[in-house]
């Protein structure tokens, strides 16, 4: 996949694909639906390509950062994602506070038209852009119109109970713990990504080294044990490893910074600066305080004894080497 920065009224290096619009975070079914109708749409064009226009930051970390919320997926996150839909280009809009000012109309001629030379856009029933917002799918349409550029509005991807599948209703289940259910949206397991830094080194003292993880603005599930697994980016030989997490401020030795300790179960090896993927499967047990440093050791063997069960049961991430 081809990764293409966008200027608006400056011509990309490439033009005139089918063009599916949105921010994309977590890349989930509903996303996903969209790009299928882009690749279909693409594919029965002579050499047409599919693509999608994004913004980074997301918006509101601009326009609203004191109340942002946490990322699903941050940009490496997300182009990974993308690529393994089978998109061929990502388009990326630098999202400013100039940007967000421009109209809906500039924002059309601007970007879709002069910009990308879309041929064909794909956009969700709810899609909203330019200043204020004030630009909706009804008005896309008539500018497609005029323009001489096809339109497909997607209705909403619902799951059984036929709620619709959302950013914001997954990112509440990562942070109410709720790992599993972020993933039948997701319909991939939840993740984290980051490099590894030097903490304290309790937890190799106590028989239970664990990699620190620093990742920045991306959504962290509530604070507590989990199942889960760990892919080491610049060891993709090893795979998948099974790995027992703990997010919190670990209340046994007072702690108050949140923060993301991995035990890689049986990994032998030194992760310092290694970038990681940490993957939930499933929440074990809320962080508590222990009487003493033997009933911890115990706490975290049990975890490590469940986290084997729940690996075996559940198997790795269905994304892979993605």
């Amino acid at each position: 996949m081809e990764l293409v920065r966008v200027q608006p009224g400056c011509p990309a290096s490439r033009q005139g694909q089918v063009v599916a619009l949105g921010n994309f975070d977590g890349v989930h079914l509903g996303h996903q639906k969209l790009l299928a109708v882009a690749s279909v749409t693409a594919g029965e064009t002579d050499d047409t390509r599919s693509a999608v226009l994004t913004f980074e930051p997301h918006p509101a970390a601009v326009l609203r950062p004191e109340s942002a919320p946490g990322r699903l997926t941050p940009l490496r996150g997300k182009a990974r994602k993308l690529a393994g839909t089978g998109v061929d280009i990502l388009y990326v809009q630098r999202f400013s506070r100039a940007f967000a000012a421009l109209s809906a109309d500039t924002f059309m001629e601007e970007v879709l038209v002069r910009a990308l030379a879309a041929r064909h856009l794909v956009v969700g029933h709810d899609f909203r852009f330019g200043a204020g917002r004030k630009g909706d799918a009804d008005q896309l349409a008539q500018f497609a119109a005029r323009a001489g550029i096809g339109l497909t509005v997607v209705d909403p991807v619902t799951d059984e109970a036929g709620t619709a599948f959302g950013s914001t209703a997954i990112r509440l289940a990562v942070a109410e713990g709720r790992v599993e259910e972020a993933a039948r949206a997701l319909g991939a397991s939840f993740e984290v990504e980051g490099r590894v830094r030097r903490g304290q080194a309790r937890g190799r003292r106590l028989g239970f080294p664990t990699a620190n993880l620093h990742y920045l603005s991306q959504l962290a599930p509530l604070d507590g044990i989990y199942a889960g697994w760990t892919w080491v980016e610049g060891q993709p030989e090893r795979g998948w490893l099974p790995t027992a997490i703990s997010t919190g401020t670990r209340p046994q030795f007072a702690g108050t910074d949140r923060i993301l300790e991995a035990h890689v179960i049986g990994f032998q090896g030194n992760l310092y600066g290694q970038r990681l993927r940490v993957a939930f499967s499933r929440r074990i047990r809320p962080e508590r305080r222990f009487a003493n440093a033997n009933a911890l050791i115990a706490a975290m063997a049990q975890d490590v004894s469940q986290t084997r069960a729940i690996a075996a049961e559940m198997g790795s991430p269905e994304e892979g080497a993605a």
